[in-house]
């Protein structure tokens, strides 16, 4: 399979896994014209990251278009083992070993990952937290680092963040919603921009029907 990202900087990269099992299981509700890519944890770019599970990553039909609001706009879910859980510590080690390893192998070793910097905070719990299911935690993040593909400059990705655990399937799922554009800004761009990787979120996070039946017979 092609890989998106790699036809863009000309070369072909191989992924693992990249079957149409990965795609059903990790398939999120994303708006028209968006397109997806399958990949294996580690995967082959990233081999520092520790995780092991497989990814579904989602590109707006912006993210390649550097004059777009929605340029490098995009989100990913990962599924992974059960340990380790997903918390700030984690998910800054894992998600640098991630962009660190992608920055690297784009721009074939002329970016340095070791000047990547990231911060992860986890969100308080708020009126809309609360419509979330019981074993969600949400965290936003922000990194600052060397965009490879297609300005390679200097840029700041904003990211809100979904840590959920499937006791049934004994996993853990990381779903990120990332863009330049920032969350706090009122700008209508941004406001566009973060309305629809917070609807594509929504879905993620609401809770499963067995738990809204419970909540329901409770009251």
């Amino acid at each position: 399979m092609r890989n998106f990202i790699f036809l863009i900087t000309g070369f072909l990269f191989s992924l693992l896994l990249t079957t149409g099992a990965i795609a059903q299981t990790l398939k999120l509700d994303v708006p028209d014209k968006w397109r997806s890519e399958s990949v294996a944890l580690p995967p082959p770019f990233a081999p520092k990251v520790d995780l092991k599970g497989k990814a579904q990553v989602y590109f707006s039909p912006g993210w390649g278009k550097k004059d777009s609001d929605e340029f490098f706009t995009y989100t990913f879910v990962f599924q992974t083992e059960a340990e380790p859980k997903f918390d700030e510590k984690v998910i800054e080690k894992e998600l640098l070993a991630y962009f660190g390893g992608l920055a690297s192998a784009v721009s074939r070793g002329k970016v340095d990952p070791k000047t990547f910097k990231m911060k992860v905070e986890k969100v308080k719990q708020d009126s809309d937290a609360k419509k979330d299911a019981d074993d969600i935690t949400r965290f936003k993040a922000e990194m600052k680092w060397t965009e490879p593909f297609f300005a390679k400059t200097e840029q700041t990705l904003n990211m809100e963040i979904v840590a959920r655990y499937n006791e049934a399937e004994k996993k853990n799922y990381l779903m990120v919603g990332a863009s330049p554009q920032d969350p706090r800004s009122r700008s209508k761009a941004a406001a566009t921009v973060w309305q629809k990787l917070r609807g594509i979120q929504s879905g993620f996070t609401k809770p499963k029907k067995s738990e809204e039946a419970a909540g329901s017979k409770s009251k």
